[in-house]
């Protein structure tokens, strides 16, 4: 099930994409080929399993998210926030992020361990 990334802060930016980074893109941007994105411009979500999200972001931006510890509320939650951590806005690598996951107790705080971006038929793939 594709559910809709609701943003439970206050989150900005603009989607990076697969050609050069914008001017104030971090190093990291720069470094891996503009493979980066803002966590304001994700648009849905879901849990693969493992410890895994994929995400959809603006009209046709794929990625996957690894997470690190334990998160269970992802798999079944129908909203998710990404926050993006270091004080950069760009989520382009491993602890550049955190996913914010309701949970009955609060707000569970998910560390984002790796990034990877993903083909379009990958993402939809996994999503059978």
């Amino acid at each position: 099930m594709i559910r809709s990334a609701v943003l439970l802060l206050t989150l900005t930016g603009a989607i990076g994409s697969c050609t050069a980074p914008p001017a104030g893109a971090p190093a990291a941007a720069r470094a891996n080929g503009g493979q980066c994105f803002l966590a304001s411009q994700v648009n849905s979500f879901t849990a693969v399993g493992n410890g895994d999200v994929d995400v959809k972001v603006g009209a046709g931006h794929y990625y996957r998210l690894t997470l690190g510890g334990f998160c269970p509320q992802v798999d079944w939650s129908t909203r998710v926030g990404i926050h993006s951590v270091g004080g950069g806005n760009f989520v382009c690598q491993g602890y550049d992020a955190e996913l914010i996951v309701p949970d009955p107790s609060g707000m569970q705080r998910c560390p984002v361990t790796s990034v990877q971006a993903i083909s379009k038929e990958q993402y939809l793939a996994d999503h059978k």
